[in-house]
């Protein structure tokens, strides 16, 4: 049987020159609790580091979930420059839609598109705590660095 919320999960797709997702990461971001934000930005962000964040960061891609309109998710799909160009992972979930597959089905999602672009080399970094992201990334097939830094957890997959 389907998981009722998977099956009414819908997805946004924006590119970095649409103009409607930034105004749509800073109403999501600003709506992530203390935990989260944590969990997102790796350090404690007040409002207006988020509204900062939100009007300079540049990502590739930005693939938001619905449930029934409303969006309950964000992953943002970093690229870096050079000649070998290698992805960055951000994500970051509601806290009432958590645990229902959400993560996994934006982190999947985040993960093929940068396939597609034919980027070999996908990052992400996420604090030790945060045990949802390490389940997400270690069914991708994520593998984590060993440890350099006691809090945050480095992890990558290559081609």
């Amino acid at each position: 049987m389907s998981d009722p919320v998977l099956s009414r999960l819908n997805f946004d797709a924006w590119r970095q020159d649409d103009p409607v997702w930034r105004p749509v990461l800073r109403a999501h971001l600003l709506h992530l609790g203390p935990e989260s934000r944590l969990n997102r930005f790796l350090v404690w962000s007040s409002d207006a580091a988020v509204m900062r964040y939100a009007a300079a960061t540049r990502p590739a891609l930005i693939l938001g979930a619905r449930i029934d309109g409303r969006l309950c998710g964000l992953a943002e799909l970093h690229i870096g420059e050079g000649g070998d160009p290698i992805a960055e992972i951000a994500l970051s979930v509601d806290e009432d839609t958590r645990r229902a597959g959400i993560g996994g089905a934006l982190f999947d999602g985040v993960v093929g598109e940068a396939r597609r672009r034919g980027l070999r080399d996908i990052w992400i970094h996420f604090l030790r705590t945060n045990t949802a992201i390490r389940r997400i990334s270690d069914r991708a097939g994520f593998i984590r660095l060993p440890e350099r830094d006691p809090a945050v957890v480095t992890a990558h997959i290559a081609a």
